[in-house]
């Protein structure tokens, strides 16, 4: 799950702009329930009746252009989209799809159609979008009147509704201030029945709080602790040192806690 979502939330920064405009969705309209996810627009949040993962993150805060030296030459129009693009959301379960707002349709499309080949996809013109082809993957892509790109995947349509009352619950816990966060009604495999995450700045530094649900006692806490394992792994593939103190990770019963406090240049460092 976790692999896929990550693609989608590729095509979601990568593939935002790339075709003609059509109408917003009708959960838009005035007489929709107001959901008041953070920093969400309404419209989008009722979109992702399907999700048992949302991930959002408010590029726009996250200040994207300092980062465009890690950004591979091959990829400059990636580097050239940085520090345009808004508020991305990605809802994934029964139906995958992703939302992005304020990327530049014409810079997009080229972007696109420049990198399609190299990540061995291929595009496809549609009446009212575009379609991207990776490898067996047929994606949608449709921009909105409002400016939201939305991208779904062909095979999986989404139902277009409000997300469930448990869902709403998880993402209530979230910070109304909160830049990114990522709420889940459970990994089974893992034996996570819920997760919520959320990323805020602060001066000089980025405060991440991970909680865990578990069915059962034993299993929260080291799940939790492998977020802090995988952060310092890919870290050191930058050449970027992790101290443990930035780390705090405590647990009662079937929950566990991550709390972290991370210097906010600690990959601007490795320029």
């Amino acid at each position: 799950m976790l692999a896929r979502l990550l693609v989608v939330f590729a095509l979601s920064l990568v593939c935002a702009g790339c075709s003609g405009k059509s109408e917003a969705p009708a959960a838009g309209s005035s007489d929709a329930e107001k959901l008041g996810f953070p920093f969400i627009p309404d419209p989008i949040a009722h979109q992702l009746g399907d999700a048992n993962v949302i991930m959002a993150v408010d590029l726009g805060k996250f200040e994207l252009a300092r980062f465009s030296a890690l950004v591979p030459d091959e990829l400059g129009c990636v580097r050239d989209l940085l520090g345009k693009v808004g508020v991305v959301v990605i809802g994934a379960g029964a139906a995958w799809q992703g939302h992005v707002t304020g990327m530049p349709e014409e810079a997009t499309r080229k972007c696109i159609d420049a990198l399609a080949p190299m990540l061995g996809a291929k595009t496809e013109p549609m009446g009212s979008g575009f379609r991207l082809i990776a490898g067996g993957d047929k994606y949608r892509l449709t921009w909105q009147k409002d400016g939201t790109v939305e991208i779904y995947d062909e095979a999986r349509p989404v139902k277009g509704a409000a997300p469930s009352a448990r869902m709403r619950g998880l993402v209530a816990q979230v910070p109304k201030d909160a830049e990114g966060w990522v709420v889940s009604g459970g990994f089974p495999k893992f034996k996570i029945t819920s997760s919520v995450a959320w990323i805020k700045t602060a001066p000089g530094h980025w405060n991440l709080v991970v909680t865990a649900e578990a069915a059962e006692p034993g299993i929260a806490l080291p799940w939790t602790q492998d977020i802090v394992k995988g952060f310092k792994e890919g870290a050191a593939q930058k050449g970027i040192t992790v101290d443990d103190a930035w780390f705090k990770v405590t647990s009662s019963g079937n929950n566990a806690r991550l709390e972290a406090e991370i210097p906010s240049d600690i990959f601007t460092r490795a320029e």
